[in-house]
């Protein structure tokens, strides 16, 4: 697998799938799931442009410590409802490439960075 497939992979394994909306406080339901995936994915992605690898790495850290909570409710949710994570997965396959835009580039930079790598080591944690 190439070094930006890795990288995108990191992020599908770290907020699991795209949907639409704002962020909801806790992860309770599927539309819950799907929302603060969405939000996290789309604020990551965002995050993601430029040419400074070391102050992408840090502000995807931040935000990682910002949102650990969500975070943390996404992923008990995904443990508990793996047949709808595997639906959200296959779903987030097929919309990918429309999220990525400009970020693949600054993954294709960056991915040798190693505060870029482990930024993204330990998105790809969750």
């Amino acid at each position: 697998m190439t070094k930006t497939k890795s990288l995108i992979l990191a992020l599908v394994v770290a907020f699991g799938a795209c949907g639409g909306g704002g962020a909801p406080k806790s992860v309770n339901s599927t539309d819950d799931y799907k929302k603060a995936a969405s939000y996290m994915m789309d604020k990551a992605f965002a995050l993601m442009t430029g040419d400074d690898c070391a102050k992408i790495a840090s502000d995807l850290k931040s935000f990682e410590a910002d949102n650990k909570a969500l975070i943390d409710s996404a992923e008990a949710w995904k443990k508990d409802h793996p047949e709808d994570d595997k639906a959200m997965q296959a779903e987030l396959a097929s919309s990918m490439k429309d999220k990525l835009g400009g970020a693949m580039g600054t993954m294709m930079k960056c991915g040798a960075d190693p505060t870029f790598k482990e930024a993204m080591k330990d998105l790809k944690s969750h």
